[in-house]
């Protein structure tokens, strides 16, 4: 996938102690810039018990995609966010939302829900909503 792929910049916001497995999981198609704490949100019920943090990662659509299942979804369960209207685009958890649903937001702000195993190729569901390379 190096070289073939295009890489884009998406903006993680994970706990501390996912930061691990995030650092394990690095490769040529998936680098990581360095954490820094994100103030608790004072309406998040888990914020009082898990201490944030955001980073910066260069990755390639399809490890974006194996991230997402395999450790956002499965691993942490939950539900996961992602969120085109920042630059970088905002990976994160979310609170509320049942395990192995993915909420996209467009753009535009349009938003959609989807459950991971009917989203088909979800490279290719994230294709749409996220733009590699820009």
């Amino acid at each position: 996938m190096t070289g073939s792929a295009a890489r884009m910049q998406v903006r993680l916001e994970l706990p501390r102690e996912a930061l691990a497995a995030e650092r394990e999981a690095a490769s040529a198609d998936y680098s990581l810039g360095e954490p820094a704490p994100l103030p608790p949100d004072p309406d998040a019920v888990e914020a009082r018990f898990v201490e944030p943090v955001t980073l910066i990662a260069a990755v390639t659509l399809a490890v974006l995609a194996e991230r997402v299942v395999r450790h956002l979804l499965a691993k942490r369960g939950g539900g996961v966010l992602i969120d085109t209207r920042e630059t970088p685009p905002r990976v994160s958890q979310l609170a509320g939302v049942p395990q192995g649903f993915l909420v996209l937001v467009h753009a535009d702000g349009k938003s959609e829900t989807v459950r991971a195993e009917e989203a088909g190729p979800l490279a290719e569901l994230l294709g749409k909503v996220l733009r590699p390379g820009g």
